[in-house]
């Protein structure tokens, strides 16, 4: 049974209640705020690539530091305007700075005080020479692995939820650091950009949405395409909310749990079908449906 399980999709497609709804099932654990510390950037993932693609001391010297300062700021809340202050992953993870501190040690070969082309003084410079891919990704993956282990221990479940809005575009990556299934959750597109236009972090402006949306969902066909068969499952939202328990009983099929009733109890009434309908000007229905036609 895979033990860490991927939600993931473009965002606003039903990642968070399909998280909240597997949350109800005994033996499932997740947290209800995403630990960044997989694929956002200076993340294990972006380390990763650079360290495989673009190695060179000077360039490792600096995701190294990138990498150890990103994931303490994770840590614990601390003085500064930090944007990840207050994550305290130490409280959620148990042991969490300590496995930091094992996980630099795994991938440092050596420190020496020294100065190169963009730095302005000397301070330690973190040699780690080229690793080959299994190698770091398995030194890598183990931080994973014991990372959410540590909770699944401390609250006595077995399986852990990652609701990650764009795991999946680093899922193949993700596949080569530990054995783990991804849930990509879809929804009608014009819905999915009606929401995404009212969000901080996507455009206001539905047109550019749906170019922003097309994009994201071009490359996770992409990435979808290399996937191992049986390493993920695609639930289409509304399907979820017309046919719940048919498609919870396929999900549970899918992760190897059994099935259970009390996940029937979420509330799916807010799924805001058709909204594209009140929303969009016909200017800009028109545009959009150029924009999902060429992709």
């Amino acid at each position: 049974m895979t033990n860490v399980v991927f939600i993931s999709g473009t965002g606003r497609c039903g990642t968070n209640v399909m998280r909240e709804t597997l949350s109800l099932h005994p033996v499932v654990a997740s947290h209800p705020f995403a630990y960044k510390f997989i694929i956002d950037p200076d993340g294990l993932v972006d380390f990763y690539n650079t360290a495989i693609h673009s190695w060179s001391p000077y360039i490792i010297d600096n995701k190294l530091h990138r990498l150890e300062t990103f994931l303490k700021a994770l840590s614990k809340k601390h003085d500064g305007k930090d944007i990840y202050t207050g994550w305290e992953l130490n409280i959620h993870f148990p042991g969490y700075e300590e496995r930091v501190d094992k996980l630099l040690e795994d991938l440092i070969d050596f420190k020496y005080i020294g100065v190169h082309h963009g730095l302005v003084r000397e301070r330690p410079i973190y040699f780690m020479g080229y690793k080959e891919r299994s190698e770091l990704a398995y030194i890598l993956g183990k931080f994973i692995k014991d990372t959410i282990n540590s909770h699944l221990v401390d609250v006595g479940k077995e399986v852990y939820i990652d609701e990650g809005t764009h795991s999946l575009l680093f899922g193949l990556e993700i596949l080569e650091f530990l054995p783990t299934k991804f849930i990509h959750m879809v929804r009608e597109s014009k819905d999915v950009i009606a929401s995404l236009s009212k969000q901080r972090w996507t455009p206001k402006n539905k047109i550019k949405s749906a170019e922003w949306y097309k994009y994201v969902m071009s490359h996770l066909k992409y990435v979808k395409a290399y996937m191992p068969r049986g390493s993920i499952i695609t639930i289409d939202l509304y399907d979820f909310v017309d046919n719940t328990e048919d498609v919870l009983t396929k999900i549970c099929d899918f992760l190897g749990i059994p099935f259970f009733k009390g996940m029937l109890e979420i509330d799916l009434s807010k799924s805001h079908r058709d909204r594209w309908k009140q929303e969009f000007t016909t200017d800009e229905t028109k545009a959009i449906y150029r924009i999902l036609d060429r992709f």
